[in-house]
Parts: C-alpha cells; sequence; structure tokens
C-alpha cells in the first residue's frame, strides 16, 4: 500500500511539474475545456486567458438552456480566466452567471428541476469566491440552497441520482458542496427520512452520517462502484471529497478495506504516462478526473486551498495559522484557556473556518465549560484584478488582419477581447469578424443553392452558371467551405483544379522566372566584357 501510495505521488509531482512548464495554449471552447481551464487554474498552469475569455463570450453569445448546470461550469471557467462571473460584457448586453444560473431561479424552481446536480454546482459556484448573497426577495440565499441539499439525505446516509439505494459519485459530490459548512452552527430544519419527522440538523450530522455510509461502499480493492460497477471516476470523486473535507485516507479507517486506500484503489485503474481507464480502455474523462482528485490531494497535503475554493492561495502565514491552530487543539489538555484558543479561531475569517477540520474537538469542550459559541457569517466584497494581456505575437495579429480568413475567426475573437485589455483601436478587427460573419451567410445559402441544384437533377447551365460566379466572388477562404461544387463543374464541363494542378503552374511560373534571371545574368556578363 505504501509503494502503492509514493508511486502515485511521485508520478503526481512529475505531472504536476511538466503543467507548470508547459508551453501556454489557446484553447477553443467545449464544456471539457471549461473544466480544464479550472484544473489549470488550480496546478498554475499556463494557458492563454484572453483567448478563453473570448471563447466564453462567444458561447454566451447564441446559449438558450434550462440547464443551470451550464452556468455554474461557465462559472468556474471564467473565474479561472481572472474573469468576474458577475459582470461579463457581450455587445451591448451584460451577463451574470451566478444571477441568471443561481439567485434568480427560484420563482421558476430552475434548480430543482435539474435535480441535486443542479443544486450542488449552485452551491459551489457561489462559495467558490464566497459571493454574497443578493437581498431581493424572491432570490435563493445559500442558506435556501443547503437546505434543499440536505432534505434530500436518503434513508440509510447519503445520496442518489435517483431512486433510494446511495451512490458514491453524488455523495462525494454532496460532501464537497457542504464541505464549507462542516463548521457551521446554522440549525436546518429537515424532513429526516430516517426518522420519518422533521428535525433539527447542523450540516456537520449530514456529513458524518453520509461519510459513515460512503465508507460502507468501498470496495476491497480501495476503489468504488457506480451503478454496479467499479471505475476510476467513483474512486476520484470520493478522494475529492475527503481531501476537501480535511479526512485523511490514509488514517481514516472508514476508508481502509483489506489494508487498500483509496489511493490504492486509484492506482487500481492507472496505465502507463499517468493515464487511466475506464473499463479496459484509456478515458479522458477518467483521466482528468483523477488528476483532480490527486492535485485535490495534494492541496490537502500542503495546507492549501481546496479544489473548489477559487480564492487567491494561502499566504505563508495564513498557512502556519492554520496548522498551528489544529495543532493546539489536538493538545487541548485540562490547562488549556480555551477562551484564548476560542478567539484564535474566531480570528481566521469566516470564509476560511472549514480549514480548521478539527474544529468539533474544540466546540465539544466548549460546550463542556459553558462556553458560548459566537459565529458571525461576513462574505466580504469579492473583487477581481484587471486583465493582463500575457504574451502576444503583434506582427501576426497585424498578418491576419491583412489577410481575413474564416478559418482564424476564433483568432479575431481573441484579438477583440486582447485589443480592449490594451485599450486599443480595435475597427480593423471588428471589421474582419462582420466580414467573415457575413461571407459565412453566403456560403450556407450557397450550399444550399448547391444542395437544390444536385436533387432538381437539371443541367440548367445558367443556373450553374450564377453559382459559379457566387462561388469565386467569396473573398475570406468561404470556397473551402462549399459542398459539391463539382457538380456544378461537370455541368459547365469544367474541372476543378486541386492542389496538384496548382503546385504544378506554381513550378513553371518559377521554372519560367528562373530562365529569365539567369538570362539577365549571362546579358549582362556579355556587355561587362565588352566593356
Amino acid at each position: 500500500m505504501k509503494k502503492a501510495l509514493i508511486f502515485i505521488l511521485l508520478l503526481f509531482g512529475f505531472v504536476f511539474s511538466i503543467n507548470v512548464n508547459a508551453k501556454s495554449e489557446d484553447l477553443n471552447y467545449s464544456s471539457s475545456n471549461d473544466w480544464l481551464v479550472l484544473k489549470y487554474y488550480k496546478e498554475n498552469h499556463d494557458f492563454n486567458k484572453i483567448y478563453y475569455i473570448a471563447q466564453i463570450k462567444e458561447h454566451l453569445r447564441t446559449l438558450e438552456t434550462d440547464k443551470m448546470t451550464e452556468y455554474h461550469r461557465l462559472t468556474f471557467a471564467s473565474i479561472a480566466c481572472g474573469l468576474d462571473p458577475r459582470v461579463i460584457s457581450i455587445d451591448d448586453k451584460e451577463y451574470n452567471l451566478l444571477r441568471i444560473g443561481v439567485f434568480d431561479t427560484k420563482t421558476e424552481n430552475l434548480l430543482e428541476k435539474q435535480g441535486l446536480n443542479s443544486l450542488i454546482f449552485s452551491l459551489l459556484a457561489i462559495d467558490s469566491m464566497r459571493f454574497p448573497d443578493y437581498n431581493i426577495e424572491n432570490y435563493y440565499k445559500r442558506s435556501d440552497i443547503v437546505q434543499a441539499i440536505l432534505s434530500k439525505e436518503l434513508k440509510a446516509g447519503g445520496f442518489a441520482y435517483i431512486g433510494t439505494v446511495p451512490d458514491p459519485d453524488i455523495t462525494s459530490m454532496t460532501l464537497l458542496a457542504l464541505s464549507k459548512y462542516q463548521n457551521d452552527l446554522t440549525e436546518y430544519r429537515v424532513y429526516s427520512k430516517r426518522e420519518n419527522k422533521i428535525i433539527s440538523v447542523r450540516v456537520k450530522d449530514i456529513i458524518d452520517t453520509a461519510l459513515d455510509t460512503l465508507g460502507s461502499l468501498q470496495g476491497e480493492d480501495g476503489d468504488f462502484a457506480s451503478f454496479g460497477s467499479y471505475n476510476c471516476e467513483s474512486t476520484s470523486q470520493v478522494l475529492l471529497a475527503l481531501s476537501s473535507l480535511g479526512v485523511d485516507p490514509l488514517q481514516d479507517t472508514r476508508f481502509i478495506k483489506n489494508d487498500n486506500t483509496v489511493l490504492d484503489g486509484l492506482n487500481k485503474y492507472k496505465l502507463e504516462e499517468g493515464k487511466y481507464r475506464r473499463g479496459d480502455n484509456y478515458s479522458e474523462i477518467a483521466t482528468r478526473q483523477a488528476e483532480e482528485a490527486l492535485l485535490s490531494y495534494n492541496q490537502y497535503l500542503n495546507t492549501k486551498r481546496a479544489y473548489y475554493d477559487l480564492l487567491p492561495e494561502f499566504s505563508e502565514n495564513e498557512s502556519q495559522k492554520i496548522i498551528s491552530l489544529k495543532t493546539k487543539i489536538d493538545a487541548i489538555s485540562d490547562s488549556t484557556n480555551l477562551d484564548v484558543l476560542y478567539q484564535e479561531y474566531l480570528s481566521i475569517p469566516y470564509r476560511d473556518r472549514f480549514y480548521i477540520y478539527n474544529y468539533y474537538k474544540l466546540e465539544e469542550k466548549l460546550i463542556e465549560n459553558g462556553i458560548a459559541l459566537n459565529e458571525e457569517k461576513e462574505y466580504p466584497i469579492v473583487s477581481f484584478e484587471k486583465l493582463k494581456p500575457g504574451n502576444y505575437d503583434n506582427e501576426a495579429i497585424n498578418q491576419d488582419l491583412l489577410d481575413v480568413k474564416i478559418s482564424k475567426y476564433n483568432h479575431y475573437l481573441y484579438y477583440l477581447e486582447l485589443f480592449d485589455v490594451l485599450d486599443r483601436n480595435d475597427d480593423l478587427v471588428k471589421e474582419a469578424i462582420v466580414s467573415i460573419k457575413e461571407e459565412e451567410i453566403k456560403v450556407a445559402r450557397l450550399n444550399k443553392q448547391i444542395s437544390d441544384f444536385i436533387e432538381r437533377n437539371e443541367d440548367n447551365e445558367e443556373e450553374a452558371l450564377a453559382i459559379k460566379e457566387s462561388y469565386e466572388a467569396l473573398r475570406y477562404g468561404g470556397q473551402n467551405y462549399i459542398e459539391n461544387y463539382d457538380s456544378i463543374l461537370l455541368v459547365l464541363g469544367e474541372e476543378k483544379k486541386g492542389l496538384s494542378f496548382y503546385i504544378y503552374l506554381s513550378l513553371i511560373i518559377a521554372s519560367i522566372g528562373l530562365t529569365t534571371a539567369l538570362v539577365l545574368i549571362i546579358i549582362k556578363r556579355k556587355k561587362a566584357k565588352r566593356l
């Protein structure tokens, strides 16, 4: 077991060192890349943040969905890029992802409609930087979401997507969302399926029961199963949850089976070069989630912020203060001044107190000694630094603006954001974007016209000529996106000139040029001799 752990940590350290020094990447938009930039942010991996901000904005322009988790995922990605998710300006419109995806969803019950998953990620989103609630009627408050999550607890403890059988994936994700409230004193009134009545509970009560349930679901190899199948992803989610709660997977006996820990269970799915499998084959999702879990565990070991805690990393002083306080709590004795120790705990900002994982020990002693518990919840104003342009190639930008092409569309979106950060005139960029969009419309129309022409199966040369004129009028690379154009040329008795033709033509032109140059040199030398 220890050898497996050492091997995993060494491998992780190696992968981590590669990521830190890797070349900056331009990532095109995808939901998987939203998760990727979050991972990059947590491991301090370099990527082109301005480029991805442009991708996020382009996605938002056309996003129409009642799936609130879309906005939650975009919130994480925005923060990872240094973009405030509450103030995203697109054209003349402003988007507030937290308002759209969390706070202003209560009237239409949009979070509950999507199920527990949406409640989980909405809480993770607003707590990622401890964004304050809105004091607006009919808006969700975080306490509403916490209560809604607690009410989903199963009779057996833990949580599930559907049904009454606890699932390790969703239970772990729920624990992630609740982790920042494990020291919270608030009591919630919820219906208990276990006791068949409404009871008062604290978040920690639900967490402790869920951890017991989760431990009972662990297999003999240390891994976890979802829907009857042991797999890497479920095991990764458990490790992610334990790390965020400060539960040591090497020491907590609830998570050790047959001398195998969760880390051993995860190592079971590891392939060569740090990749992980789903079933017998490599899986990109399994690999990403395993990397997230190992990164989270590394954060826990080094007293760094949890995976979904996106506030600036602890300073050395802040980390030492947390370590010192936890050590003092573990060493509580009859001679300990509990008042002083409690004040030291309260001196830590409310938003970070959940990192005192052993606070429950202090609380027990405080209650035993009749010392009143005090909790003032403060969510300070969240601010973002001004975006920085990073490295960019000014020569390449100018060249792209001189040679506008549809294939470079994502580049122009990036330049638009970059010029805004640089406070530089962006008229040429906007013109390029307009030109491309106009050409894309022409391409779509022409493809429809060609499709209709072929479907009618008529050799109408006049219409074919009109199509050819439209084709040749495309200026910005649109010809590369026209389908079945060969059929039009066949009607006209022509053939589309392929790449080989143009290469051959270029060689002929080059040969003529070279021959001409040689003749001129010979003539010049003969004249020189005569002189």
